[in-house]
């Protein structure tokens, strides 16, 4: 096991990162909002505003027709100009497809190749002080050596893929598993309060998602209200 693993705060309350930023998010002071940049975009210069911050990949849409390919040198440049205080994870790049199913295009994500593709660059992320998250793919459950190589080398898990893994029965699981080998547990596209009351019950430690981006006035103040229905989270297992 990696020894050099990030120490993360116990938090009793899920924390949900913002994939806009937005100047009401950060005058609510909460300690359970912050920020999910990506690479490309201007957001991630007001990741110093937000109590917590991460960084995504921008790989979600990249095998989508006319989607845009990994930008690796504007990803470490941002990280460059970033420095780690708060950052929960940097997301190393996955592996997504899309199929059409029943006529509508929904996203579902290769385990093995989101392995492959993402190992070279975790020791890269970890030596620029960050702490480096790989993304759970459809399928992470049926392969035990990649799994085990996850938690022995990664910080922390993304759970993304489609959504029948996300909400599949094994993800409470794969929670509970990185959690128990102290990586942080966050959950990807997470824009309904049903999502939010689920991956609380899964104990997840964060979740993202563009509720805010429309209609922010209305968004930012119902999210909130959402987050004050949860409850506390279980405690981490150290």
């Amino acid at each position: 096991m990696n020894a050099d693993k990030a120490e993360y705060p116990e938090l009793d309350n899920m924390v949900y990162l913002s994939g806009a930023a937005n100047d009401l998010i950060t005058d609510t002071a909460r300690t359970d909002l912050g920020l999910l940049c990506q690479p490309g975009n201007g957001v991630w210069r007001k990741a110093n505003a937000y109590a917590w911050w991460a960084m995504d990949n921008g790989c979600f849409g990249e095998n989508r027709p006319g989607g845009q390919p990994f930008n690796e040198r504007k990803w470490l440049e941002q990280l460059g100009a970033l420095t780690p205080e708060r950052c929960l994870f940097v997301t190393c790049p996955d592996v997504l497809n899309w199929r059409e199913i029943d006529g509508e295009l929904v996203p579902v994500g290769d385990a093995l190749a989101t392995w492959r593709r993402s190992e070279p660059y975790i020791k890269r992320v970890q030596a620029m002080g960050y702490p480096a998250a790989v993304v759970l793919q459809d399928g992470v459950e049926h392969l035990p050596l990649v799994w085990r190589a996850i938690l022995d080398n990664a910080d922390a898990v993304f759970v993304g893929g489609s959504d029948a893994f996300k909400y599949g029965e094994a993800v409470p699981r794969l929670i509970a598993d990185a959690q128990a080998h102290g990586l942080w547990a966050h959950v990807g596209r997470v824009n309904t309060k049903r999502g939010l009351v689920h991956f609380n019950e899964a104990n997840a430690d964060s979740c993202d998602g563009t509720y805010v981006r429309f209609g922010p006035t209305t968004n930012v103040p119902t999210l909130c209200r959402w987050l004050d229905g949860l409850g506390e989270r279980g405690r981490r297992v150290a």
